[in-house]
């Protein structure tokens, strides 16, 4: 029995501070890249493509596109 597919995978790629809309005051960020990975018996193995990107906001956890930042 063979099991395979693919799967997402998040990593921060940088922080910083950003006024965020939701708590309407100066916040820490972190910038987070999702990336699609092959996968074999659940374990990834070849990565396939970006996904996107995106701001979470450290205090609420809302998520925003990067134009948020500038």
């Amino acid at each position: 029995m063979l099991i395979f597919g693919t799967t997402g995978i998040t990593k921060t790629s940088g922080t910083g501070t950003f006024h965020c809309p939701s708590c309407t005051a100066d916040q820490a960020y972190r910038m987070r890249r999702v990336r699609r990975f092959f996968t074999l018996y659940f374990i990834p193995l070849i990565p396939l493509d970006r996904v996107g990107e995106y701001v979470e906001c450290s205090q609420c956890k809302e998520k925003y596109h990067a134009k948020v930042l500038s």
